[in-house]
This record gives structure tokens, C-alpha cells and sequence, in this order.
């Protein structure tokens, strides 16, 4: 059974650290973040430009689902030990 407060919460912070990751290692790490970006426009031009969208969604989803489980397993446990 799919808890539609998990599940949106999980998405939430998915998407929030989907976009604030990229950031941070903007910030932290500059020379090979844009090496990074430098790969994925020369990835763009070339006939694979649909792998960073693929790599994006891959890591969107895994962030999306690790966050799903980790807050399944939070919730089990509480109710465990509450009863």
C-alpha cells in the first residue's frame, strides 16, 4: 500500500535535492563541475544527446525511491516499537 504523504514528501525532497545538488557542487567543486557540464553539452551535439536525460531521470528516480524506502522503513519501525 502506497502512503500518499510519503510519497509526496519523498518526491518533494527529490526534487529539491535534484536541484540544489547540482549547486553545491557548482559552488564546492568548480573546475570539475564544469568539466561535467562541458561533457554533457558535447553529449547534447552528438548523436547521444538522450543519455543526460536518461542519466538525469536515473538519478531523479533513484534519490526519488531511496527516500520512499527510507521513510517506509522509519514509519514501520515507529509502529513496531509503539506497539
Amino acid at each position: 500500500m502506497i502512503n500518499s504523504k510519503q510519497f509526496i514528501l519523498s518526491f518533494l525532497l527529490s526534487v529539491i535535492i535534484c536541484i540544489l545538488m547540482p549547486l553545491f557542487m557548482f559552488i564546492s567543486h568548480y573546475q570539475a563541475t564544469m568539466q561535467n557540464i562541458d561533457t554533457i553539452f558535447l553529449l547534447l551535439q552528438t548523436s547521444y544527446w538522450y543519455l543526460p536525460f536518461i542519466f538525469g531521470i536515473t538519478f531523479f528516480l533513484l534519490v526519488f525511491f531511496s527516500l520512499y524506502i527510507i521513510f517506509r522503513i522509519v514509519n514501520f519501525l515507529i509502529r513496531f516499537f509503539n506497539h
